[in-house]
């Protein structure tokens, strides 16, 4: 599973939430914040568990930093039971 996450205007986002269906551990695969792409490298979200609760009409959901003028690519990791809290 990838989740794509996008902010275009020129203002960073510092606590920004997704919406997610499963719960799990999320790797930031992308940033296009990063210098090898020409950004500014200041906002890395390496690795993010999902937090309980609803976001967006989903259960779980992640929180990150966004910067300005970028996208941000996640890949779920490890998959964790609905029990596992």
């Amino acid at each position: 599973l990838l989740v794509v996450a996008c902010n275009f205007p020129p203002v960073v986002r510092e606590t920004y939430n997704i919406g997610l269906p499963f719960k799990g551990t999320y790797t930031e695969v992308l940033n296009s914040d990063d210098k090898d792409f020409g950004g500014a490298g200041h906002h890395k979200n390496e690795t993010v568990e999902t937090k309980v609760g609803e976001w967006n009409g989903r259960p779980f959901h992640i929180e990150g930093k966004m910067p300005p003028l970028s996208v941000v690519v996640f890949e779920l990791k490890e998959l964790k039971k609905a029990e596992e809290i």
